[in-house]
């Protein structure tokens, strides 16, 4: 009986019993245990069982919807098994005792009028008669909802069956409702009537359960789930196997679907009233409110509450006063009407907050439809956001808001909550953020909402391009700034210098202005103003110490919080202040650690933002594989207009990256993509426009490119800001020139770029030597210039502009007929490019006859091994033994083995002559 699991000794009881039925003495039968968990199956089992071997079964089912019609069970009975004629002498009988049952109270404990009494004893000899022939079992299934006239006949048959040969079989759900019942009282005593308990299932039998229908495997994966998510009901785990089964899964994981849901139900509604209106307390609190509140939403009582809190503990439905299974809370609550709902919600809501409820439990049944005529409402919500806010639940906090704006009749205070959610909302989709912002730009200016929430405002309105919004609304807070400068001076401090360094047309190109005025105390104190005025310093003066410093000082002492309302903030800003001063190795590890603090928020808009931040810092690196992955990723976290205005970020290094590996139509693809006309007239714009030229250059339109570089230049004068950290559009322009073959132009801009440049750049500095050598005639000056240009950028972390150096480097050496060293160096140059990711590059390198030579192979070694490999690599570029042991991490002696070895295997006397035979991979040694 694969069925039946942990049931081998009630069977065993009841197999028994059927014995001695046989023989003449029969025996009533109580099985009782929790809702679902296994009597009638127990019941059919067993008689099913019994009946194929000859003993009559006569079943009848109970229900609460039929316990108002009389001899509704006893009919059931008769019609399986009586006899045309039985059956017409049981409908006549019937008759008469209903007609009587009209005059009389039927109500339990209450005797039963002779004439009455006198029918059903009829009826129950009739019962009797039909187990004349052979033994019977009676079954009568959930007993406890039999009307109550088949009560008293099945209770007159129970005290007669010591003689006759009949089982009566009555099930019935545990615990008990309150109250009197004749069922308790009134059945015979223990040795004529025995009581079997179910109980449910353990968790080894839910593991016996599951290998009987998926193997042992099944039963080892999935029982200990199963029996929490059950509670060894054996109805619920029929429905896992069924929803198991409509999943497809094979029982690789727990699937709890729709099946799951109608069980849950089906069992609360085999229970009494009680137990259903609890049910849906626990659903409505889901175990937000005090043992003492239940009970009082449904105007359920304590005894009443107490015994259904128990039959939904021992139905495997609730755990410490919550469902097992969030879908159990689920199905209870989706079968109430949703003004059902609301009714339970507006109560539970007031319940809580009267009896001192956290404000996250009062605030769950508010946000969750409750409607209470109460002016605390409003408060509990914005108090609950705030809350949310701090637990890194903003999506819980936006809702919250959004509640507290429908309870909010004065205007001034809904557009508070207003601009607190869409600054809330711009952290996780920047584009839905965007619907409140033009009414909240109306409501400024009119007096309907507060200067503190002006500033922050400028900047999501011109992150989303409402440029005409942003400058009202800009207007309104330098007025109020005017009229309190203690109070608002910092603030418009902070918006004014943020606005130099991202969207200038708005400050009116006062960038240089911004950065230059009197360093205020809050401008030395508040985050904020300090990375503002630190990018700004950056982009208008150059990299400068004290500017490296106050960024650096930002990023040690503060982390991403909920709390900031928008994305450029303090981190992104001191960030973007290392990139633009050309430290990329710091910037990379701060952003790596910023990425780690966005991923544990879990905000979309920080992790794009930063994403972005660290694609850029992959693209001037020189990893290009790197810098796509991330810009895919962060364009993905906010689709559709979420980006505003910043989207020229990350597509610039999507296109950059893709052009410079060699992945035209990709970075075509990048270009089709749609952006706001705003973002040309925004730093963001700046990015898109030089990566939009690198295309046009690397496919043959270098006029187009010149025009894009340009471009760039004109802004980044205009704006003041002409920062070559930023775009070094000089150099840019300069490739585009020489590529239509105007070399004193482009030398012009070549020297105007040095002309600029401090030591403290490197990476364009080292950039620009490889442009100049390239329109300097003499070979000698122009390897100084490469050699130079190829130190500087060994240390500076690019490893693009390092290829493209050795590369020049190496063709000016084949040009001079130093054949050993241009191999070596080209070499060197393709390995790097490759490393990048710049397919073009390599591919260009590749030509060079040297490339295309083998290593020797003549002396008494063999092929090097990967450890002289890298030492004798680093030895033919020149590295003493002492750098190559630092580098390498290894001692000096161990360096002098390896070279020992290698001269000895490639059959060479000096270290000179290592770059004439040696072929191998230096972009890793290097």
């Amino acid at each position: 009986m694969p069925d039946l699991v942990e049931r081998d000794a009630q069977l065993t009881v009841l197999h028994d019993l059927l014995h001695n039925c046989a023989e003449g003495r029969g025996r009533t039968i109580l099985i009782d245990g929790p809702v679902g968990c296994g009597k009638t199956e127990l019941l059919y089992t067993f008689a099913n069982g019994a009946e194929r071997t000859g003993i009559q079964f006569l079943c009848a089912t109970c229900s609460h919807t039929e316990e108002a019609l009389p001899l509704g069970v006893l009919g059931q009975l008769f019609r399986s098994r009586a006899t045309p004629d039985q059956r017409d002498r049981v409908a006549e009988l019937a008759g008469r005792a209903q007609a009587a049952t009209s005059q009389a109270d039927q109500s339990p404990g209450h005797g039963l009028p002779a004439a009455q009494a006198q029918e059903l004893y009829q009826l129950c000899l009739s019962l009797l008669d039909l187990a004349n022939d052979r033994p019977t079992i009676i079954g009568v299934d959930d007993v406890q909802y039999a009307d109550p006239l088949s009560l008293h006949c099945l209770l007159y048959l129970a005290r007669r069956l010591r003689s006759a040969p009949i089982l009566l079989l009555l099930t019935e759900v545990t615990p008990r409702p309150p109250g009197y019942s004749p069922l308790h009282t009134d059945l015979p005593p223990a040795g004529e009537c025995h009581h079997l308990q179910l109980a449910p299932l353990s968790q080894a039998a839910v593991a016996a359960f599951l290998q009987d229908r998926g193997g042992p495997a099944a039963a080892d994966r999935l029982a200990s789930t199963w029996h929490a998510v059950s509670g060894g009901n054996p109805r619920l785990l029929h429905a896992l196997v069924e929803d198991d089964r409509h999943s497809g899964t094979e029982f690789q994981r727990t699937v709890i679907g729709e099946a799951y849901g109608r069980a849950v139900l089906n069992c609360v509604h085999r229970s009494n009233p009680a137990v259903l209106s609890i049910a849906r307390e626990l659903a409505v609190f889901d175990g937000s409110a005090p043992p003492t509140l239940l009970g009082r939403l449904t105007e359920v009582n304590q005894e009443s509450r107490t015994r259904a809190l128990r039959a939904l503990g021992m139905a495997g439905l609730q755990q410490d006063g919550r469902f097992r299974h969030p879908a159990a809370r689920t199905a209870v609550l989706d079968e109430l009407p949703w003004t059902d709902q609301m009714t339970l919600r507006s109560r539970a809501a007031q319940l809580l907050h009267d009896g001192g409820a956290p404000v996250d439990a009062v605030a769950g049944q508010l946000l969750a439809g409750g409607q209470p005529e109460a002016p605390w409402a409003t408060i509990v919500l914005a108090d609950a956001a705030e809350q949310a806010v701090r637990v890194n639940r903003v999506d819980l906090a936006v809702g919250y808001l959004e509640r507290a704006t429908q309870f909010t009749a004065d205007s001034r205070t809904r557009n508070a909550f207003r601009a607190r959610q869409s600054r809330l909302e711009w952290r996780l989709n920047p584009a839905t953020a965007a619907r409140h912002l033009v009414a909240l730009a109306e409501a400024g200016p009119a007096g309907e909402l507060a200067v503190e929430d002006g500033f922050p405002l400028v900047r999501q309105l011109v992150w989303h391009g409402l440029f005409d919004a942003a400058a009202g609304v800009l207007d309104w807070v330098r007025d109020a700034a005017a009229g309190d400068p203690e109070r608002h001076g910092p603030a418009l401090r902070d918006i004014e210098l943020w606005l130099a360094c991202t969207y200038p047309p708005l400050f009116a190109g006062r960038a240089a202005a911004a950065a230059s005025g009197h360093p205020s105390r809050a401008l030395r104190t508040d985050p904020r103003l300090l990375s503002a005025a630190t990018i700004t310093d950056v982009l208008c003066r150059g990299r400068s110490d004290a500017a490296i410093v106050a960024a650096e000082q930002i990023l040690r002492t503060t982390r991403l919080s909920n709390d900031e309302y928008c994305g450029d903030e303090a981190p992104p800003l001191a960030l973007l202040a290392l990139v633009y001063a050309d430290r990329i190795e710091a910037a990379q590890s701060w952003c790596d650690r910023l990425l780690g603090e966005a991923d544990e928020l879990g905000l979309p808009t920080w992790r794009g933002l930063f994403g972005a931040l660290r694609a850029e810092i992959a693209v001037r690196q020189g990893d290009f594989a790197g810098a796509v992955d991330s810009a895919r990723r962060a364009v993905d976290l906010m689709p559709g207009r979420g980006w505003g205005i910043a989207i020229g970020l990350p597509l610039g290094s999507l296109i950059l990256a893709a052009t410079r590996g060699g992945r035209y139509r990709e970075a075509g693809r990048y270009l089709d993509e749609p952006v706001p006309e705003g973002m040309f007239a925004s730093r963001f714009g700046l990015h898109y426009l030089r990566a939009r030229g690198h295309f046009h250059l690397a496919t043959d339109n270098p006029a187009a490119a010149l025009a894009d570089f340009l471009g760039c230049g004109d802004l980044m004068r205009d704006w003041r800001i002409d920062m070559s950290g930023l775009v070094p559009w000089r150099l840019d322009a300069a490739e585009a020139l020489l590529a239509q073959h105007k070399r004193d132009e482009a030398r012009r801009l070549i020297d105007g770029q040095l002309a600029g440049l401090g030591e403290d750049q490197p990476r364009v500095r080292g950039a620009a030597l490889r442009l100049l050598a390239a329109v300097t005639p003499k070979p000698k000056n122009r390897i100084d210039l490469l050699v130079e240009s190829v130190d500087i950028l060994e240390n500076n972390g690019d490893r693009f502009e390092l290829a493209r150096s050795l590369g020049g480097l190496g063709r000016t050496y084949e040009a001079a007929g130093e054949q050993k060293r241009a191999r070596m160096v080209v070499r060197r140059a393709w390995h790097v490019a490759r490393k990048c990711g710049a397919m073009p590059l390599a591919a260009d390198l590749l030509p060079t006859r040297g490339l295309r030579q083998e290593i020797p192979r003549q002396g008494k070694g063999t092929v090097l091994t990967e450890a002289e490999h890298r030492v004798a690599a680093l030895a033919a570029v020149g590295y003493t033994n002492r750098q190559i042991a630092s580098k390498l991490y290894i001692t000096d002696s161990t360096v002098e083995q390896h070279l020992t070895k290698v001269y000895r295997k490639l059959n060479v006397k000096y270290r000179r002559e290592l770059p004439g035979v040696l072929h191998t991979d230096v972009a890793g040694s290097a």
